[in-house]
Parts: C-alpha cells; sequence; structure tokens
C-alpha cells in the first residue's frame, strides 16, 4: 500500500480483508456462492478505489471511477445484508463491517459531490451563463406599451 494513499483506500483493503476472513466461515451452503460474491464485489471496490485515486488529475475520469466504486459499494451492502439475514455471521459481525461499509460510502459520496463542485466550476457554459431578470418589465411599462 503507499503511505500517500487516501483514509478511502486504506478502508476499502480493510473491507475486503474483513469479508474474506468472515466469508470462510460461512455455512458451506452459502460460502461457495454468497461468499465468493461478497469477495468479488470488495475487489472490485478496491480496484475502483485505487483507479479513482491514480486518475486524480482526471477530472471526468476520475468522477466515472468514483461512480463505479459507489456501486461497488452498494453490492457490497446489499450482498452483506443478504449474509446476516441468512445468519452466515453475528450481529457484531453485522455492525463491525457495516460501520467500515458506510464509512467508505460517507467518504466515497463526499469525493463525489468535490469532483461534480469542480467540474461545475471549470465549464465556461455553466459559470458564463447569465440569468435574465426576473421582472421583465413594470406595471407602468406595460400600460404605456398598450395604449
Amino acid at each position: 500500500m503507499k503511505p500517500n494513499s487516501p483514509e478511502i483506500v486504506k478502508k476499502t483493503k480493510r473491507v475486503l480483508l474483513e469479508v474474506t476472513r468472515s466469508s470462510v466461515r460461512f455455512p458451506r451452503a452459502h460460502r461457495y456462492s454468497l461468499g465468493a460474491s461478497l469477495c468479488e464485489d470488495a475487489i472490485q471496490a478496491v480496484l475502483a478505489s485505487e483507479n479513482a485515486f491514480r486518475l486524480s488529475n482526471k477530472s471526468v475520469e476520475q468522477l466515472g471511477a468514483v461512480s463505479t466504486l459507489s456501486d461497488s459499494i452498494d453490492r457490497l451492502k446489499a450482498h452483506w445484508q443478504l449474509a446476516f439475514e441468512l445468519q452466515c455471521f453475528s450481529f457484531n459481525r453485522l455492525d463491525e463491517i457495516g460501520g467500515l461499509l458506510d464509512d467508505v460510502g460517507r467518504q466515497c459520496g463526499g469525493w463525489k459531490r468535490k469532483i461534480e463542485q469542480r467540474l461545475m466550476g471549470q465549464s465556461p457554459a455553466v459559470s458564463g451563463r447569465q440569468e435574465r431578470a426576473r421582472i421583465l418589465s413594470t406595471y407602468a411599462a406595460s400600460s404605456e406599451a398598450s395604449r
């Protein structure tokens, strides 16, 4: 891991480690299907976070990578909830990894908003457009024009 990696990359790697450790203890009926899906989702989240970090100077591509990260986190949360409902692990484990997933999700959302704001500030079409006046004319001017 690079020493200057952002916190979100470090946390997604921690999620991958914890999910992998948990899926090994799943009941055999779910270990190779749901457990494998959870691990794959966690791997995709790590790869997406590293890709988004690597694209830090290319805002449009970075926004796509952060959106991919957000989708990976959402899939991971859904699979994690399903694994809990199938009683593959304890409530304490749900709370622990669920908290990590919530942190990563919040950081991803903030990162996405920051990129979107930066893109909006760079766009000349959005920032250069002037709004027209709310009141086009006064009542007096309208009554004089109708005479």
